[in-house]
């Protein structure tokens, strides 16, 4: 799909431009690199409006997906509830990269590390085979493929008004990133078992504030065949010692 080609060449620029020295205002200058990355930016805004115009031009009811559901927003008329089209555009481009580059690398990251922990590929191959549907083993592994290697290695937000957190006085319009390598990997947290590999440590969950997400629940099912149809084994390929014990 060319929305996913645009996408991921969008992606190695970002991704490109990050190993340069940051100096503030730098993304505005017209060199090489900011060039392509308007250029890919502009090409994906219009692949995703071909898409919304098109479902716009239906003469029928617009659906019950995601889509369906913002552009009857789009033609609201309470103001309050009323998308903008440059609103749901974003909100396309946010949910095809989030569906399309997290999953994929959470699923990549647990067939690595399975193939580590052959004991227990083997116990998620066994429950899926005799409970097919309940896999409480297989999504206590998902949960720590996401602590350990998690497709999101930061988060940011900007802060709305001026704010104060603990001692530490924050002004309007400043960004906060939270850096969740750092987070899921500090022993204050998780114990001094932090960096061993142990699926059962979210037998009990942990806040219960994501309890059984949706993506979550996809990615079980996309899992399924994976365990069923073969075993994985990267021990004679990779160096396990850079990885969870």
């Amino acid at each position: 799909m060319e929305v996913f080609r645009i996408q991921e060449e969008l992606k190695n620029c970002c991704t490109a431009s990050l190993t340069n020295i940051f100096i503030p205002g730098t993304e505005y200058l017209p060199t090489r690199l900011n060039f392509r990355i308007w250029k890919l930016d502009r090409k994906l805004k219009n692949s995703v409006k071909k898409i919304v115009d098109s479902r716009l031009q239906s003469k029928s009811d617009y659906g019950d997906d995601l889509l369906g559901i913002m552009l009857k927003s789009y033609e609201s008329e309470k103001k309050d509830r009323k998308l903008s089209m440059k609103e749901i555009i974003d909100e396309c481009r946010t949910i095809f990269f989030g569906v399309y580059e997290t999953t994929s690398n959470l699923l990549t990251w647990t067939t690595m590390s399975l193939s580590l922990h052959q004991d227990w590929q083997e116990k998620l191959r066994e429950e899926i085979f005799k409970e097919c549907g309940k896999d409480k083993i297989l999504f206590h592994k998902l949960k720590l493929s996401l602590r350990l290697y998690g497709p999101v290695p930061f988060l940011s937000r900007e802060t709305l008004q001026d704010m104060k957190l603990g001692d530490l006085e924050i002004p309007k319009g400043t960004t906060l990133i939270f850096p969740l390598f750092k987070i899921h990997s500090d022993k204050a947290i998780w114990g001094e078992d932090a960096d061993k590999f142990n699926p059962l440590r979210f037998e009990n969950g942990v806040s219960r504030a994501a309890n059984q997400p949706n993506a979550l629940l996809r990615t079980k099912s996309l899992y399924w065949p994976i365990l069923c149809h073969d075993r994985s084994d990267g021990r004679d390929r990779h160096d396990s010692s850079t990885f969870p014990a």
